[in-house]
């Protein structure tokens, strides 16, 4: 009984011995890399070996680019350092890796030879050898699946070589980026990749038709890239402006905007659609706004002057021919805005108007001339005044700074609001720490 037993509890201890081993052989340690504080090497993940049943630890994988694959490799914030097998995790149907990689499949080399060096950066040379005419699209690669490793070819496209000042002035960027362009018209783009058409928008040729069918998605990153695209477009987005027009009543502000901003690039042909509906908006109030911020945008897309991000707004050269009851109504409202910048903005269109034309608004501008707008309370002397008795340095360390500023292009001039005041913060105050800053001592002798 006893050497039963024995035998047995030997028999189970071999085969979790065999486990071990196996987890052993399946995850190894990654060494260590160059430029990792000591905490960064101990949180750097093991390195799995799928032909022995490693796992990948997080879920980002990679685009394998004109392969139409997608792949996993080991590594940390982006670095694959020491990766050196990939793992299909997708195979688009149609292109060149279909019906040669599949999902689980692990490419352990390129042209004969095992991966000794960063996976990721070996592949993409790789692509970029391949696509050479010399070498006809021809990527061979060393692919392992379910136990069995041989060699397979994929067919990219002949692409040529990038020339020496890459992207610019390169034929295969060149290229690169016509096959994008056609790409995304056809089939659109995915969620949030709003580069990619702005890169469809910038590039030359007619692109106008596969733009205007983005507004009409339900994402709200796709929209804004077809907005954007149609933005870089100007006059020649034309087509698109009934499109546009309809995102002004869009439910997010953001997007209202944008395309706002797209038919002041298209200019004059917009004007006449867009700008009645604009000024209808800026007399609107909207639920979800109660500052009334959107009323800036509205503002920046009638007069904007085409500076610091701004547009270059449909009226900002003339209002003729433009509505009067809509306009006047429109600059009562935005005459009233709390935001100072809004304000400042429809001052352009008063300076526009003749004495005649300004008669229906004198109320409102007297209103606006006896009461400032309000988001310029922090610069109110009350405020500052009362500012005396917080402890944000620690114990007995106060802030005593009452101040108002006037600031030049060149020159901030202070004024102590509590000449009998020592003006001090926390800053000032402390003479080590994180808030001691050397300057400050200078600051407080001139003051």
């Amino acid at each position: 009984m006893y050497k039963k037993r024995t035998a047995i509890s030997l028999c189970m201890w071999m085969v979790l011995v065999g486990v071990v081993v196996d987890c052993a052989l399946a995850q190894t340690k990654m060494p260590e890399i160059s430029g990792l504080t000591a905490k960064g090497q101990r949180s750097m993940p093991e390195i799995p070996d799928f032909t022995r049943g490693g796992k990948k630890n997080n879920r980002y994988d990679w685009n394998l680019g004109p392969t139409g694959a997608r792949g996993w490799m080991c590594g940390m914030r982006l670095r694959t350092d020491y990766a050196r097998q990939i793992l299909i995790t997708k195979a688009d149907p149609g292109s060149p890796s279909d019906g040669i990689l599949q999902v689980d499949d692990v490419i352990l080399g390129i042209n004969g030879k095992e991966f000794d060096s960063d996976a990721r950066i070996a592949f993409g040379k790789a692509i970029t050898e391949a696509e050479k005419a010399e070498n006809r699209g021809l990527l061979k690669l060393i692919r392992w699946r379910q136990g069995k490793t041989e060699n397979v070819t994929l067919r990219l496209k002949v692409m040529g070589t990038y020339g020496p000042m890459a992207p610019m002035n390169c034929r295969k960027s060149q290229s690169i980026l016509d096959d994008a362009c056609r790409y995304i018209e056809k089939n659109g783009i995915g969620r949030g990749i709003t580069g990619h058409v702005k890169a469809l928008a910038k590039k030359p040729g007619d692109f106008i038709g596969g733009l205007k069918k983005i507004p009409a998605s339900k994402d709200r990153d796709t929209i804004l890239g077809g907005i954007y695209g149609l933005e870089y477009q100007r006059k020649k987005a034309e087509p698109a402006i009934d499109a546009l027009v309809g995102l002004l009543r869009h439910e997010d502000g953001w997007i209202r905007f944008r395309a706002g901003c797209a038919l002041c690039g298209i200019g004059k042909a917009a004007k006449y659609k867009a700008v009645p509906i604009m000024l209808k908006m800026a007399t609107r109030t909207f639920p979800d706004d109660p500052r009334e911020m959107n009323h800036r945008y509205i503002s920046y897309v009638l007069w904007g002057d085409g500076y610091n991000g701004s547009p270059h707004g449909l009226l900002a050269d003339s209002m003729d021919e433009v509505d009067q009851t809509l306009l006047v109504a429109a600059i009562k409202k935005l005459i009233r805005n709390d935001d100072g910048q809004t304000r400042y903005i429809v001052s352009r269109a008063i300076r526009m108007m003749s004495f005649e034309e300004l008669a229906p608004l004198w109320p409102a501008l007297i209103y606006g001339l006896k009461n400032p707008a309000p988001s310029g309370i922090m610069f109110n002397e009350v405020v500052f005044g009362t500012h005396t008795g917080n402890y944000n340095g620690g114990p007995g360390i106060a802030n005593h700074c009452p101040a108002r500023t006037i600031r030049a292009e060149r020159f901030r001039y202070i004024i102590g609001l509590s000449p009998e005041t020592i003006f001090n913060t926390h800053i000032t105050a402390s003479k080590t720490g994180v808030h001691y800053l050397p300057h400050w001592n200078s600051w407080v002798q001139k003051s």
